[in-house]
């Protein structure tokens, strides 16, 4: 079963909705991804670095606040 919910509904999300979300290229994002491995709005599925998810509203958050201090 599949569910079409947006993207500004959803909890997490995949590499490429969050560079779809927030207008950040693949490249910068997944750059992102390796400076900011361990930060709170990351999340790991499965064994190894596996699958990377977004915590989009702790991502939201977090992009707010660095904004927002530039």
């Amino acid at each position: 079963m599949k569910y079409d919910v947006p993207l500004n509904e959803r909890y997490l999300l995949s590499v490429e909705e969050a560079c779809a979300y927030f207008g950040i290229g693949d490249k910068t994002m997944r750059r992102f991804l390796k400076e900011h491995e361990h930060e709170s709005f990351i999340l790991h599925v499965g064994e190894g670095r596996g699958n990377i998810k977004f915590k989009r509203r702790l991502f939201e958050e977090y992009l707010d606040r660095y904004v927002h201090n530039m």
